[in-house]
C-alpha cells in the first residue's frame, strides 16, 4: 500500500514554508547587518567630525576670543573659518536610509549634522559671524556659538557609542 495522496502534498507545502521561512530569516540577518553597517558608517564619520572639532580647538579659541573681547572691548568684530572640504559626505550619501535606524538614533543624527551645518553656515565667511557686529552682538553670537559646540561634541561622543560594533577610538593629539 502506498502513502495516502495527501502526504507529498503536505510535504511540498511543508518543504515550501520551511525553505520560505529560512529565506525571510536569512533576509532579516542581511537587513540587520546592513542597518548596523549603515549606523557604523554615519558614526565613524560623527566621530571624525568630533574629532576634527577638538584638534582645531574652536572652542578654547572662542573662549579665548570671549576673554579677550570681555578684557578690551572693540567697536566692531567678526569671526570666520572657512571650510572648504565637504565634511558630511557619509552623511548626505546615507540619508535616505536613515529610516532603517532606530527613531532615536535617527533623531540623534539629524541633529548632530544639523548643529554641525549651523556652525559651518554661523563661521563661514558670508555668514553670520563675519559681518562686523557691536561688540555685545558679537559676543552674544560667539557665546552661542561656543555652547553649540560643546552641544555638538556631547551629542556626537553619545552617538559614536550607538553601534553594537565598537569603533576604534581616534587619539587626540
Amino acid at each position: 500500500m502506498g502513502l495516502p495522496v495527501w502526504v507529498p502534498i503536505l510535504a511540498a507545502i511543508l518543504g515550501a514554508m520551511a525553505g520560505g521561512g529560512l529565506k525571510a530569516f536569512m533576509d532579516l540577518l542581511d537587513r540587520r547587518r546592513e542597518d548596523e553597517s549603515i549606523l557604523v558608517a554615519l558614526t565613524s564619520e560623527v566621530q571624525a567630525i568630533c574629532d576634527l572639532l577638538r584638534r582645531q580647538n574652536y572652542i578654547s579659541d572662542i573662549e579665548a576670543l570671549l576673554a579677550d573681547l570681555y578684557s578690551a572691548p572693540r567697536d566692531e568684530n567678526f569671526f570666520v573659518v572657512e571650510l572648504r572640504s565637504n565634511y558630511f559626505a557619509v552623511y548626505h550619501s546615507l540619508a535616505h536610509s536613515l529610516g532603517r535606524l532606530t527613531p532615536s538614533a535617527a533623531s540623534e543624527i539629524v541633529r548632530f549634522y544639523m548643529n554641525c551645518k549651523t556652525i559651518v553656515d554661523c563661521t563661514r565667511p558670508d555668514g553670520v559671524s563675519s559681518q562686523p557686529v557691536d561688540g555685545d552682538t558679537f559676543v552674544s553670537n560667539l557665546n552661542f556659538l561656543r555652547d553649540l559646540l560643546y552641544e555638538t561634541l556631547q551629542r556626537g561622543d553619545k552617538i559614536v557609542q550607538m553601534p553594537k560594533t565598537s569603533l576604534p577610538l581616534l587619539e587626540s593629539k
